[in-house]
């Protein structure tokens, strides 16, 4: 745990089930070395901690792999293979989830959730699975800015979902200039 601190990471860190490797609290977390979080969190931030992934590709366990709560964090390009029924990257608020490459979702996994935000994606950043039950992006009372690319070939599956909650004077807007193939 760190609060207005600044954490560089080289060493080795093993995770415990369902415990999370960083917690940020308005700090800079430089997550590199060797971290197993395979049945944790990777990371978790919170009031404007920045955290920068250097870490490369992961396979995620069935937690989130990032919560970011008025946070942002930087994923350097790594992609991401999302386990079953779990998420990449929790988004709350000020929070981004940037630069990252490829999330590649298992059974029921999700790409990035988004509450009170706004999603931006890229044209370098794809979501894809054959999988069954997936969904990239999904936001509550969130804007989306989609670039990237969304393919599921996998049943029951769903791109963008958007859910609007706040009063009706103030709408949310899902814009989609990249490329979505659910089929």
């Amino acid at each position: 745990y760190s609060e207005n601190s600044k954490v560089n990471n080289t060493g080795t860190i093993n995770v415990g089930t369902g415990s999370i490797a960083f917690y940020g609290d308005n700090s800079e977390i430089n997550i590199g070395g060797t971290v197993n979080a395979s049945n944790g969190i990777m990371a978790v931030g919170t009031n404007n901690t920045k955290i920068n992934y250097t870490l490369g590709n992961k396979t995620t366990s069935s937690l989130p792999f990032m919560y970011l709560l008025n946070s942002t964090a930087d994923m350097n390009g790594a992609s991401l293979i999302v386990d079953n029924n779990s998420l990449a990257a929790y988004v709350d608020g000020t929070g981004s989830f940037n630069n990252w490459s490829t999330l590649t979702l298992n059974q029921g996994a999700t790409g990035i959730f988004g509450t009170n935000t706004t999603i931006n994606t890229t044209a370098a950043q794809n979501i894809v699975s054959s999988s069954t039950g997936v969904n990239g992006i999904v936001v509550q009372d969130s804007n989306v800015n989609n670039a990237g690319i969304i393919n599921f070939s996998g049943d029951n599956s769903t791109g963008i979902y958007s859910n609007n909650n706040t009063s009706p004077s103030v709408l949310k807007t899902v814009v989609n200039s990249g490329n979505i193939e659910v089929t």
